[in-house]
């Protein structure tokens, strides 16, 4: 199966109420719907023909519905439509959608109603387990400097060592250990190798960005048993982890932990 290389992710206040609405007003499909233990809408993937969107809450504090914004947004999704434009116009209308626009133009470009899906750009990424098992299995077919650029790239897998080297790319970052255990500390410890044993990593999240992660990706983060896990410390499966999701899931952990006269000049 083919996935699509790039995903709107869409905020919205009530995001179990507007995967209802979709399905009626326009005909999109549920791919994915994962909920918390509490029955809230954690992460959500719909389709449309071969496109895919996400849908979730504002699970940030960057991140907000156009509701919040006095109704403004910071993007528009465009669907293009194999087939009768009316016909699909009128079933969005009859679900509550309310048309902008002269209907020349909705012919002229066959989009579809917008005005009531609230729309907002986020900033995320992923890749589909499948389909970095198969990149892995080609990159272990070949040797030397090509495997190395390869395994670099977005999309295969990490090893320990790729861990530790984006690890110690963190401004003051350290390798130590304690209890046996590879730690990389700024300070404090935001990381470690090893534990369990060598196919893992844990990163020190927020108990926020853990649920974010583990939602987003269950196959790469699973929360560590016990007290430390509800704390925030989440394991890391390397074998289906890509250097990018590593990456961002160590810089966010070090952020947790750095001293604050060095996040000063940090995204």
């Amino acid at each position: 199966m083919r996935h699509p290389g790039l995903i709107s992710a869409i905020a919205y206040d009530d995001p179990k109420a507007a995967v209802s609405w979709l399905e009626t007003a326009f005909g999109f499909d549920v791919a994915l719907l994962v909920e918390d233990d509490q029955g809230r809408l954690a992460h959500c993937e719909m389709t449309f023909g071969s496109s895919t969107i996400m849908i979730g809450s504002s699970w940030r504090p960057e991140i907000a519905s156009p509701t919040a914004l006095g109704g403004r947004t910071t993007q528009t999704v465009h669907i293009q439509v194999a087939g009768d434009v009316d016909a699909h116009c009128a079933r969005a209308r009859a679900a509550g959608a309310r048309s902008r626009g002269r209907r020349a133009d909705l012919r002229r470009t066959g989009e579809p109603v917008l005005r009531r899906p609230h729309l907002s750009l986020l900033r995320s990424r992923g890749a589909h387990l499948d389909d970095r098992r198969a990149g892995r299995d080609r990159l272990d077919r070949r040797n030397g400097s090509a495997q190395r650029a390869q395994d670099h790239r977005v999309g295969a897998m990490i090893t320990p060592e790729d861990f530790r080297r984006l690890a110690l790319d963190l401004p003051h970052a350290i390798e130590s250990s304690h209890m046996g255990t590879v730690d990389f500390r700024c300070g404090k410890i935001f990381a470690t190798l090893g534990n369990p044993d060598a196919d893992w990593a844990m990163v020190k999240l927020t108990p926020d960005q853990q649920e974010m992660r583990v939602a987003a990706e269950p196959e790469v983060f699973v929360p560590v048993p016990g007290g430390w896990g509800r704390g925030g410390a989440t394991r890391l499966r390397l074998a289906a982890c890509d250097e990018a999701t590593s990456r961002g899931a160590l810089h966010d952990a070090w952020r947790n932990v750095a001293p604050k006269k060095l996040l000063g000049g940090q995204p």
